[in-house]
């Protein structure tokens, strides 16, 4: 708001004060309105509010305290400042005319210089005022239309994930029954091969890949159905036997194994099969970025909130991004790298830990060493 431009509008029953304010501020380049009566007051800012008022109490038929009441209660004219001037100068007097909502009190005889300061006082308020209004407005807006493009971005990013899940499934699903069939047939031509060392070199190399496929499409089905089978399978479980049946199903690995004492009485509330085919998965990873592939270590420490694991390697061929994009699914990084046998179950590992409210990382800790690191919530109480 300019200042010099302000709308003043003055209300006093004395003709002699009425005329003196009006030179005063006109002066200044205000635009002053002057009326002899509260009620032709009240008329005029209702049709055409000003930006101040400077309002005697004692006049005959409204007095100012009875016009700052009825202009404090309507809401397109409450926020108009309202500075008294009167000859009553007792406290009592002062104190009301705040209570009733003004915001300054001049006493008469009044100085010129003092009428100004305070008019100018509380239009730069006025103008601050409106100003901050304005900016609060802008913001608002600023924040809802944010608010609309997240929701916008979530509900693509819902669908886009739902379109990717339902492609998965049914890839993984038209894929079974002629993967089965050419798997089967294979079986069939080596049989019928004669046995010798190159046949044997070529069966090896033939059921591997077998299994690698069958498993990629077992873990493609898992990713796509993990919210079902998180919701049908929670059992309590503790975690030191878990990974003895871990360690069991993997005879050609040695573990080495560091746990925490407390974790003998420590419950996981997790889905048993899936949490353990996770762990098998990690020892496979760390197995796969080892120079000893038949020895993986293992860390896993007890803390208030869950479980910290941390499996050290020294062989991982990999940058740093492309070791923390290790885990997307997109990710071309594991059909590369020395884990590549493992398919998709590195994602499913990391699908399983973080949809029961853990976390999963490839971290590299030098130029070939690296540590996967897990950690497993406990349940909530």
């Amino acid at each position: 708001m300019d200042q010099k431009k302000a709308k003043i509008m003055v209300v006093d029953d004395t003709p002699a004060n009425l005329k003196l304010l009006h030179q005063i501020l006109t002066a200044e380049g205000y635009r002053v309105f002057a009326f002899l009566s509260g009620s032709q007051a009240l008329k005029a800012a209702e049709k055409n509010p000003p930006d101040l008022i400077i309002l005697d109490i004692m006049m005959p038929d409204m007095d100012g305290f009875g016009l700052c009441r009825i202009l404090k209660k309507d809401n397109t004219l409450n926020a108009i400042p309202v500075i008294f001037i009167s000859a009553l100068n007792d406290t009592q007097n002062k104190i009301k005319a705040f209570s009733e909502g003004g915001v300054d009190y001049i006493a008469k005889p009044f100085q010129e210089e003092e009428v100004l300061a305070r008019v100018s006082t509380h239009l730069k308020i006025v103008g601050l005022q409106q100003h901050l209004y304005r900016h609060n407005e802008n913001l608002e807006q600023l924040v809802k239309e944010r608010t609309r493009e997240l929701a916008l971005a979530n509900t693509r990013l819902v669908e886009m994930t739902r379109l990717k899940d339902n492609f998965l499934s049914m890839i993984s699903h038209e894929l079974r029954t002629p993967a089965n069939g050419l798997l089967g047939l294979g079986e069939l031509l080596i049989e019928g091969c004669p046995e010798n060392d190159e046949t044997k070199m070529f069966a090896s190399m033939f059921r591997e890949s077998s299994q690698r496929m069958r498993n990629l499409i077992e873990d493609a089905e898992l990713i796509v159905s993990m919210d079902m089978a998180v919701c049908n399978g929670k059992g309590n479980i503790l975690f030191p036997e878990l990974m003895a049946e871990v360690e069991a199903s993997l005879p050609e690995i040695s573990m080495d194994m560091t746990l925490s004492p407390s974790l003998s009485s420590r419950i996981l509330h997790m889905d048993r099969d899936l949490l353990q085919k996770t762990m098998t998965t990690l020892m496979c990873l760390a197995a796969s970025f080892s120079k000893n592939r038949q020895c993986v270590k293992i860390s896993v420490t007890d803390t208030e909130n869950g479980i910290n694991l941390t499996l050290p390697m020294d062989t991982v061929m990999l940058s740093q991004n492309q070791a923390a994009s290790f885990f997307d699914l997109p990710s071309p990084v594991r059909g590369a790298s020395q884990a590549q046998e493992l398919g998709l179950a590195p994602v499913v590992a990391h699908r399983v830990i973080e949809t029961f409210g853990g976390s999963l990382h490839l971290v590299k800790t030098g130029e070939l060493s690296g540590e996967i690191r897990g950690f497993l919530p406990y349940p909530k109480c």
